[in-house]
């Protein structure tokens, strides 16, 4: 089973791309999507599935509920919902792995996973354009761009090619498609170097 974490700032679109992958991944695979952590979007939302849970993650950690309460299926996928109430329980790494060692799948996309809890997994971040700290995931995007965005730019984008996947523009309305075509045949982004004059014009930018 492969393991995918989903990470990045608050609002930056982790949920809505983990539910893109996952379902493109239940295409051809046993999918099963997890989320961690309660947010200002979830996992449910944009499936529109409220009304089909009742337990979280937690409670199959608190054993209120058995395993196969707690994942509800929908089109070819699995989901188990983060927690309903904010610090109902805190998670550990050993409830990670009781939980590993319960399921089979194929593949297990984790929105907002904290990687401290996974022993084997792949790491992607989702960023903007203002990100400045060091990328130490296996792969990253830069999502929520205009049309004045380019990558040629960024020194961070630059400096990180090897793990580059690509952008999503604001007007591709979160399709995501470029950017799973490349983590699937991991296919990182080359980015062109700039002309003389383009690096004077950066210059001037500053």
């Amino acid at each position: 089973m492969k393991t995918i974490l989903i990470n990045g700032a608050e609002n930056i679109g982790k949920t809505i791309f983990s539910v893109k992958l996952a379902q493109r991944l239940a295409q051809s695979n046993k999918v099963l999507l997890i989320s961690l952590r309660r947010q200002k979007n979830n996992i449910e939302d944009y499936l529109d599935i409220d009304d089909m849970i009742t337990y979280d993650i937690t409670d199959y950690f608190l054993k209120y509920a058995k395993l196969d309460k707690v994942i509800t299926s929908v089109c070819d996928l699995d989901i188990i919902l983060s927690p309903f109430v904010e610090d109902k329980y805190k998670i550990e790494k050993e409830d990670i792995d009781k939980l590993l060692d319960k399921i089979e799948y194929d593949y297990l996309i984790v929105d907002d996973g904290d990687s401290n809890l996974f022993s084997d997994y792949i790491s992607i971040l989702i960023t903007d354009s203002g990100y400045d700290k060091e990328i130490n995931e296996d792969y990253f995007f830069v999502n929520k761009v205009d049309s004045s965005f380019d990558d040629r730019y960024y020194d961070f984008i630059i400096n990180n090619k090897d793990k580059y996947l690509g952008y999503e523009s604001l007007k591709n309305d979160y399709d995501f498609k470029i950017i799973i075509d490349n983590l699937l045949n991991e296919d990182t982004k080359k980015v062109d170097k700039l002309s003389i004059f383009e690096k004077i014009k950066k210059k001037f930018r500053k």
